[in-house]
């Protein structure tokens, strides 16, 4: 162990700086004999000739030191660059057990001239000079000065999982706990307007068992307790009246004791006891990378100061040569733990999590690099990402049952996800990329979780893709095969589905007149591709809506419309509400509603007068717009409307005319079906295409519908069908097969190749921003030109938006998977400078 020779203070092994005073400490050298070497004589000028061995052995001890100090310079410079300027070490401060991490690394690998340039852009934004000023008016430290001087632009959040504690998760139990309480209370409110609503009907007299009431009018159905207790029912028939409990205990886990909460006809809600119950709390630690050792000190001196003035004194806390600066705990639970680890400042909500966070750096204990569900994560990430987060989601499934999910099949997929990880860089040259990954047990029994990582037709490279031209502005491909294949188990596991995927699949049969399982898909390979140009599209429609303007519903009436039918939605929320503290009974009239309800009732911002009606017995209502007031959006009559029974209507803006329709919706888009073998293919094809017009061009056979939508041909390899409204129809298709033209695996950033090599691609989609951008910046533009109040900012807001954007070329999104791991991938091109 070293001594300090600035204080004199122990130095710890392998730690190169003071933790007391930060004074840098040079390994001790070792020593090296040396023989002292005599000035070598003079002699006569000769010919030149080798260098004989006692001289060889004079330039290497003079070459030898040299090189010493070349490499230690060397290793110098790379190690103080990888301190403060590369790799940031904040991972080693993060114990291993940290369930959710979140790193943001704005400059990485840039030097300090670099860094110092973009703190002063960043000090020229108006929005951060804006943030700056209220922070410091609020702190009392100077950003500048005190912050950005100090920090490097690296941060991480880890959210740890407690001591003795499985993991994080069980955190959420307590807000679900709440919830289910809450809930149970309104089940009672719900079932005693009900038996209300059956004593109007019946002389006073209340039913003798709930089972009366249940599919009535007065209730569809018993409402259940969420946390499994069970409603017991008493009617008391002198004086008439009932009380309905929830029984079992079923709200101990929030400190609520007994049979509640319950609802008695004399008293109305009944919450019961409660008794203080122990919040579980998640401990956080926040890490900051320093430049500046010692103004980071001043710093800490400067925020000690600031808390003192409002009452919170701090101490120091020495553990293991490092120091913790802890706040007094008799002064306030709102504070935070300071410490500074070499080049770490660390911000922890209690002594021990900065504890964990020392014998983590110390190696003392795990830290994050160490935990094998991190590398992995970290692996499958982008490397030296801007942004890295990462959660370990292995105990969630602990919570799958407390989280009352509608079956089996959705908790089975829960417990097979293991971590989820997000992360994303700039190069800052030219490409700006993110991938999202799920990583998952791929032997799981899960079927939805299974169906990804079922070893079907693999499809490395898409064929298809390169049939297609390249100057369009989008391109796709998909293996729809196995995308069908996990439909079928995700349409069965979502609760309520009006439509199965079989449903779908009937539905297909009989549009196309064949047995789409059995005989169509086993003759397709599974790769779908499909070419559009976007600014074919928009500026198709920018001609039709200048063309036929009148025949268009009116932007501004439709969004009237809109605003109305929230209006309407507002209002008949606060009847409800007003319901609920009146038996069931809503108000003769909406002006009972203010202010308790309503701060102010809205009026149509089309200029109709809303029209409210109660039923005899004041348990109906309805709400109606009038004065045709949105007959520009093409709705007539008195609406839109709101009825207690009916709930809201369903107005959809109109077409003066179909031709407007018809014209509107035609895309000019081309679709390539892979298939195996066009022998088996081609008889549903005739069947599909039977009443179809046929034209020969360039030797094959172009099949097009009567009216004139779609046309489609028949290859060795693939179906072609394509629109007939823009330029990529079946002639440009065929002209690049025939004619070989630019293909859209011609594009320079065109690297299915490199991303085939993660695993099975289930989707690919390339987007060319360009062509896009030039017709959507000039409408943008020349439209928020008109906008006026409070959408100029909101104007301002999508310019920027879109500005930002243009300076992108072209995207991939890629969808694949590969041995239990599911990848989301996105690379955004930027221009050419």
């Amino acid at each position: 162990m070293a001594l300090c020779p600035q204080c004199g203070k122990e130095i710890p092994e392998g730690v190169l700086s003071c933790p007391e005073c930060g004074a840098s400490v040079q390994p001790p050298a070792e020593q090296v004999s040396s023989q002292p070497v005599s000035a070598p004589a003079s002699v006569q000028a000769a010919p030149a000739q080798a260098p004989s061995a006692v001289q060889k052995s004079r330039i290497l001890s003079y070459l030898i030191p040299f090189i010493l100090i070349v490499i230690i310079a060397a290793a110098v410079t790379v190690y103080v660059y990888k301190t403060y300027y590369g790799e940031l070490p904040l991972r080693a401060v993060i114990p291993a057990e940290t369930q959710m991490y979140m790193e943001i690394n704005l400059a990485p690998g840039k030097n300090k001239a670099e860094i110092e340039k973009e703190i002063e852009n960043l000090e020229k934004s108006k929005i951060f000079r804006s943030i700056s000023k209220e922070l410091q008016k609020e702190v009392k430290i100077n950003i500048r000065e005190d912050v950005l001087s100090c920090i490097y632009p690296a941060v991480a959040v880890a959210v740890l999982a407690p001591e003795g504690s499985p993991g994080i998760f069980e955190y959420l139990e307590d807000s679900l706990n709440e919830k289910n309480y809450t809930t149970c209370q309104m089940n009672l409110k719900n079932i005693s307007t009900a038996l209300e609503m059956w004593a109007d009907d019946h002389n006073g007299s209340y039913p003798g068992n709930l089972q009366d009431v249940e599919s009535t009018e007065y209730l569809h159905k018993l409402p259940v307790c969420p946390a499994k207790g069970v409603y017991k029912y008493r009617h008391i028939s002198n004086p008439e009246g009932y009380y309905i409990e929830c029984s079992q205990n079923a709200h101990a886990n929030i400190g609520v004791s007994g049979n509640f909460p319950a609802y008695s006809s004399e008293d109305g809600i009944l919450r019961g006891e409660r008794h203080p119950h122990s919040k579980k709390e998640v401990p956080v630690i926040i890490v900051v990378s320093i430049r500046d050792n010692d103004k980071a000190k001043t710093t800490i001196e400067k925020f000690k100061e600031m808390a003192k003035k409002k009452g919170i004194t701090y101490s120091e806390i020495d553990y293991r040569g490092m120091k913790i600066y802890a706040p007094n705990k008799t002064d306030s639970s709102d504070t935070v733990f300071v410490s500074l680890i070499r080049n770490i400042m660390v911000f922890s909500d209690k002594e021990t999590s900065a504890r964990r966070a020392i014998d983590a750096y110390l190696n003392k204990g795990e830290n994050l690099a160490s935990n094998p569900a991190f590398a992995q994560a970290q692996s499958e990430g982008i490397s030296s990402p801007n942004i890295l987060f990462y959660l370990d989601l292995k105990k969630l499934a602990a919570l799958s049952d407390a989280l009352d999910l509608p079956n089996e099949e959705l908790k089975s997929a829960l417990a097979a996800i293991k971590t989820i990880s997000f992360s994303a860089k700039d190069d800052g040259k030219s490409k700006l990329s993110s991938r999202f990954t799920v990583i998952v047990e791929p032997n799981s029994k899960s079927k939805l979780i299974s169906e990804f990582f079922k070893d079907s037709d693999k499809i490395k490279e898409f064929k298809s893709l390169k049939f297609l031209p390249k100057d369009a502005s989008i391109y796709g491909a998909s293996n729809y095969k196995k995308l069908l294949s996990v439909m079928k188990p995700l349409l069965s596991a979502i609760p309520n589905m009006p439509v199965t995927f079989d449903d779908l699949i009937k539905e297909l049969n009989k549009e196309l007149g064949v047995d789409v399982e059995k005989d169509l898909l086993p003759n397709l390979t599974g790769e779908v591709a499909q070419v559009t140009n976007l600014s074919d599209i928009m500026s198709a429609v920018m001609k039709l809506a200048m063309e036929k303007g009148s025949q268009f519903p009116n932007t501004g009436a439709v969004y009237d419309l809109t605003l109305c039918k929230s209006n309407l939605k507002k209002i008949a929320n606060a009847l409800d509400a007003y319901a609920d503290e009146h038996k069931g009974k809503f108000p003769s009239d909406l002006n009972a509603l203010v202010p308790k309800y309503l701060k102010s009732l809205s009026r149509c911002p089309a200029g109709g007068k809303y029209y409210y009606a109660v039923s005899d017995n004041d348990t109906n209502f309805r709400i109606e717009c009038r004065s045709n007031a949105h007959k520009d959006a093409g709705v007539e009559g008195n609406k839109p409307y709101y009825s207690s029974e009916e709930g809201p209507s369903r107005e959809v803006p109109k077409f003066a005319s179909s031709a407007a329709k018809s014209n509107y919706f035609q895309f000019p888009v081309a679709y390539m079906i892979g298939i195996k073998n066009k022998d088996a293919i081609k008889p549903f094809y005739d069947k599909i295409t039977k009443n179809f017009l046929e034209k020969a061009y360039e030797g094959v056979t172009v099949k097009t519908n009567p009216q004139g939508s779609v046309s489609c041909a028949l290859f060795d390899d693939c179906i072609l069908v394509a629109s007939t409204s823009g330029t990529y129809t079946c002639e440009k298709i065929i002209d690049n097969l025939k004619k070989t033209k630019a293909f859209v695996a011609d594009i320079p950033s065109y690297n299915l190749t490199s991303l085939a090599r993660r695993g099975d691609i289930l989707a690919i989609e390339y987007i060319k921003l360009g062509p896009i951008m030039s017709v959507i910046n000039p409408i943008f533009k020349g439209i928020s030109s008109y906008a006026t109040g409070e959408y100029q900012d909101m104007a301002a807001a999508a310019g920027e938006m879109i500005d930002y954007m243009d300076k992108f070329e072209d995207s991939w999104i890629v969808l694949t998977t590969d041995d239990g791991v599911l990848r989301y991938e996105v690379d955004l091109f930027y221009k050419k400078k």
